[in-house]
């Protein structure tokens, strides 16, 4: 295009140039005297040099328009396709004063922290996301680190708190932009949601580590069992012979003995569930029916004062609809007495039990566990009105032997059992709990279509 008007500009001034002559010479042909000619010859040479002057002018002024017309569309091109990339990342992108001031948010910033683009506008970044401002620690840390804002900061990880009170994982990276004479002038800071990374990962050590624990304790229990089989086989017969000969004594010691063995080799059987060395049969069943029936036969054995409320897909009148999961039967009737007896334990054998079943795609799990990767999934929660667990104690919880019961009353072996075999299925197991609040806890398993 530029080509085309440049060549059609010549020409036309070509034209005009030789054309000119002609229209002025018309005159001088018709006239005869000197001095006219001599006048028309003046007018043409002036012509001539006024036309040299001014056409590489016109030329030049051309050429600069036409260079000004597409170096500002492409300049255009590129901030329309800059702020396109800004709008479309879903890296988070902020420009700031260097008090905290808001200049600039792009939709991810908003998308992630919950606050709309006239909400952060015009805001102290720092008294947003953190409620101690400058006070909080994390803020402190930064301040010293890129003192306070004059270093530059590469892959800087800080808590961003949304507003509804969540607390997301952000990578940072800043630059300045300086006045002349080297003073900050605003920040531009780029960053990265690494939540649900992070998550991942932990996740991930978590699962090695019970693999290793779960590798160590399979070949533990067997040992342990060998060496019961001999105790309890030898305590059965002097047993019986001692009560043959009627001393009492003798018997009361060899009921404990062989009643600790007993227990014992429960013990090991838990080991070897959790470390999934026993064979497990899995099978296509109904979601709702498989768990009516789980929590029937774990009820009965419960103290009369614990009430079970069933909700959801669990209540007859919302069984319209069936949703199968591939499962091991024995593993789920172990998960739900697992499950209910902590809670009736927690509850001290009195109080209230709810547990629902629903179904949900992927992305409509709020606070969804690690590990899950399947389109949809059936979630069974199980609710105390227990006294609760702490944020320490939760991150124990599925740790194998760990037990927040009285010596000799529990294993430790249960929830770390669960968690075992509810992960061989494809599911995930989670805890939501405050102090005073009880507990409940979140069983997903994926549905097969």
């Amino acid at each position: 295009m530029k080509g085309i008007h440049t060549t059609a500009i010549c020409s036309l001034i070509c034209g005009l140039i030789s054309a000119a002559p002609h229209c002025v010479y018309a005159a001088p042909l018709k006239a005869n005297t000197l001095n006219i000619q001599e006048q028309l010859l003046t007018t043409n040479l002036l012509f001539l040099i006024i036309i040299a002057l001014i056409v590489p002018t016109i030329v030049a002024l051309l050429f600069w328009y036409l260079q000004y017309h597409s170096t500002h569309k492409r300049l255009k091109d590129i901030s329309e396709y800059s702020q396109y990339i800004v709008e479309a990342t879903p890296s988070l992108i902020v420009r700031m004063q260097q008090g905290g001031l808001v200049r600039m948010v792009n939709p991810a910033v908003c998308k992630v922290s919950g606050y709309s683009e006239e909400e952060l506008l015009g805001s102290n970044w720092w008294y947003i996301f953190h409620p101690d401002g400058r006070d909080d620690p994390e803020v402190q840390d930064i301040n010293i680190i890129s003192d306070y804002g004059r270093i530059p900061l590469v892959d800087y990880e800080m808590t961003l708190r949304t507003k509804n009170g969540e607390k997301r994982l952000i990578s940072w990276s800043t630059a300045n932009r300086l006045f002349p004479d080297g003073e900050i002038k605003e920040m531009v800071a780029i960053g990265t949601d690494i939540t649900q990374r992070r998550k991942q990962v932990k996740w991930e050590q978590e699962e090695s580590k019970m693999r290793a624990m779960a590798h160590m304790s399979g070949g533990l229990a067997h040992e342990i069992n060998n060496a019961l089989q001999p105790i309890l086989g030898i305590a059965d017969v002097i047993l019986k012979r001692m009560k043959e000969q009627g001393d009492q004594k003798l018997i009361d010691a060899l009921e404990i003995l062989h009643q600790n063995a007993l227990h014992a080799r429960g013990i090991v059987q838990s080991i070897l569930v959790f470390s999934r060395s026993d064979e497990q049969t899995f099978d296509m069943h109904d979601a709702s029916e498989l768990l009516n029936h789980s929590i029937d036969f774990v009820a009965g054995a419960l103290d009369k004062h614990i009430k079970i409320y069933r909700h959801g897909l669990l209540m007859k009148k919302e069984q319209t609809l069936s949703f199968m999961i591939y499962v091991d039967q024995t593993g789920i009737t172990q998960i739900m007495t697992n499950l209910l007896t902590n809670a009736a334990h927690a509850m001290d054998n009195k109080g209230r039990i709810d547990i629902t079943l629903d179904v949900y795609d992927l992305e409509d799990i709020k606070n969804c566990p690690s590990g899950l990767k399947e389109d949809r999934y059936i979630c069974l929660q199980v609710k105390d009105s227990g006294s609760g667990i702490d944020k320490e104690t939760q991150k124990k919880l599925f740790e194998p032997f760990f037990t927040t019961k009285p010596i000799g009353k529990g294993t430790g072996l249960g929830l770390s059992t669960a968690y075992g075999l509810i992960g061989r299925w494809g599911g995930a197991i989670s805890v939501d709990s405050e102090p005073g609040e009880g507990a409940t806890f979140n069983v997903f398993i994926p549905v097969s279509e």
